[in-house]
């Protein structure tokens, strides 16, 4: 036997190990223009990358669905991706509108509300049920592209 044939050349495509280990974190078709620059990393550098800290899009989801059922439209899905502002905006939206129907109901109070503030409460209810819809797509496509500028800020580094 010769030499090459003890030596067995192990020919890892790193791309292929970056895209399953960031299957539901990155958009596939978003990651692979960056194929050959992570094919060109070190196996140091390799781990590095998978050890940075990527989001879950389904953790944002169940952030903005469970507390949206349990508390009559709190989401929490802002906070998780970082948009701390539109979150405390999206907080806000829910205390000035949901807590007073919740105890009145709760409690049988009948006030007296005239009708235009009657109608506050139905259209600060309406937008936040809408926002919470449209933020279930726009988060989960939010943290993919976050996570994609993470990885993009990586390999520009090294």
């Amino acid at each position: 036997m010769s030499q090459n044939d003890n030596s067995l050349e192990f020919n890892t495509d790193f791309f292929d190990l970056v895209a399953v280990f960031t299957y539901d974190k990155i958009d596939f078709n978003l990651l692979f223009p960056y194929k050959f620059q992570i094919n060109a990393l070190s196996k140091e550098k390799i781990n590095r990358l998978l050890l940075l800290d990527f989001k879950t899009p389904l953790k944002a989801f169940v952030w903005g669905i469970v507390p949206a059922f349990l508390f009559f439209g709190l989401s929490l899905d802002r906070f998780y991706k970082g948009d701390k502002i539109l979150g405390v905006v999206k907080f806000l939206l829910w205390f000035c509108s949901t807590p007073l129907l919740i105890v009145c109901g709760f409690f049988g109070l009948n006030l007296e509300i005239n009708h235009d503030f009657a109608g506050f409460y139905m259209i600060t209810l309406s937008l936040l049920f809408v926002w919470n819809l449209v933020d279930f797509f726009l988060v989960w496509q939010g943290i993919k592209k976050d996570n994609l500028k993470k990885l993009v800020n990586f390999l520009e580094q090294n």
